[in-house]
């Protein structure tokens, strides 16, 4: 499996050129897992290019997870969570505790 990319899609200022250059820069970083035989998990809308290129260079299964992203309503982009299969939450609690303080609550808007 192989992965391209177009220079001209970068985006000034982004750290990766696209996903599939961040996976490979991940995979670069997780290589020394490759001994314990890992099982790569790539998010849906998004994650699955990335994983793919991190799944390929350490020889390891992927699998996809399908998950809601849960969003600030100030910017759908931006991701404070995400509801898992059979509903597990994940949530940045750091990023919570700052929505909290600037006074986003309850869903009322920020």
């Amino acid at each position: 499996m192989s992965y391209s990319h177009s220079l001209h899609d970068h985006k000034p200022g982004a750290l990766f050129r696209d996903r599939a250059h961040a996976g490979r820069m991940l995979a670069k970083a997780l290589d020394l897992l490759r001994k314990h035989d890992p099982i790569v998990l790539g998010l849906a809308n998004g994650g699955v290019v990335l994983g793919a290129v991190v799944a390929e260079r350490l020889g390891a299964p992927l699998d996809v997870v399908v998950c809601k992203k849960v969003v600030l309503p100030a910017n759908p982009e931006f991701a404070i969570g995400a509801v898992g299969p059979r509903g597990a939450i994940v949530a940045n609690e750091d990023i919570g505790r700052s929505v909290r303080r600037v006074g986003c609550r309850d869903g009322g808007g920020c």
